[in-house]
């Protein structure tokens, strides 16, 4: 993901609101975003992977209600990767020392998931746990300066402006669709579709042939293809360590506002 698509999205998940918000919407677009881009054979041995007729966008919100109760509050800090206050630059060994940090975990889980050596339940938990840590290596406020007041005063200063924004946000898809004559769309599949669906189609048109970071994708996806799981999900982390140092800790209020203009 190129620093440029990570302040859009950026731009795009404030109107979602701060971490709840992100955790109910966000995490459902990225993994609808997913179903679109793998293919049927992928999509498949996920799906047969996670059971019970569960999809990536129905789990894609598991792992943060699961880090809130007794048996998996271990996994919270796996939700993220800090540096030291004011680094932008990330020394792996340093920031996520015994890999225990969100890079390690996709790593981890992700053989995990594949292993023919571990039971289908705990497959299904690593794939679980994948599907949300990728939304989460993307998310500029799991990748920057931890533990101090950063993260906090950030996701304090998204709170306050999230309701004025969210609110004309809604005007605006609602006047758009009276506009076009929008008719109103078919019974959702997954719970709180009706709130996320339209952000997802505009991030899927941008996406899509012939859509703004469409000629992007496979220079996107070359890391992975190159340098292995490992060295791909870092590469993920320090493009959107870049985006929070350059737009989320330096100024979240200017960036929302100036996409209000």
């Amino acid at each position: 993901m190129s620093p440029r698509l990570g302040t859009f999205l950026l731009k795009a998940l404030v109107l979602l609101g701060y971490a709840h918000a992100w955790g109910e919407d966000g995490h459902s677009i990225v993994a609808a975003i997913a179903q679109r881009i793998v293919s049927d054979r992928v999509i498949e041995g996920v799906n047969e992977t996670l059971g019970r007729g569960q999809d990536m966008i129905g789990v894609a919100c598991w792992a943060d209600k699961a880090s809130h109760s007794a048996q998996y509050r271990w996994t919270a800090p796996l939700h993220f990767v800090d540096t030291p206050t004011k680094q932008c630059q990330m020394v792996y060994e340093r920031d996520c020392r015994g890999d225990f940090c969100v890079i390690g975990a996709i790593y981890n889980y992700t053989n995990r998931a594949i292993s023919k050596s571990v039971s289908r339940a705990e497959r299904e938990f690593a794939m679980k746990l994948v599907i949300h840590f990728l939304g989460d290596i993307h998310q500029p406020l799991h990748v920057g300066f931890g533990g101090d007041r950063g993260r906090k005063d950030s996701e304090l200063i998204v709170m306050r402006i999230f309701f004025t924004i969210r609110d004309e946000f809604e005007l605006r898809v609602q006047r758009r669709r009276e506009h076009r004559k929008i008719p109103p769309h078919p019974p959702y599949r997954h719970k709180f579709e009706e709130r996320w669906h339209e952000l997802f189609e505009h991030l899927w048109t941008k996406l899509s042939k012939g859509g703004e970071y469409a000629k992007h994708r496979e220079e996107w996806l070359a890391p992975c293809r190159q340098n292995g799981l490992q060295e791909c999900t870092k590469t993920m982390a320090e493009e959107s360590l870049a985006v929070a140092c350059t737009a989320a800790w330096v100024s979240i209020t200017h960036l929302v506002f100036q996409w209000r203009r």
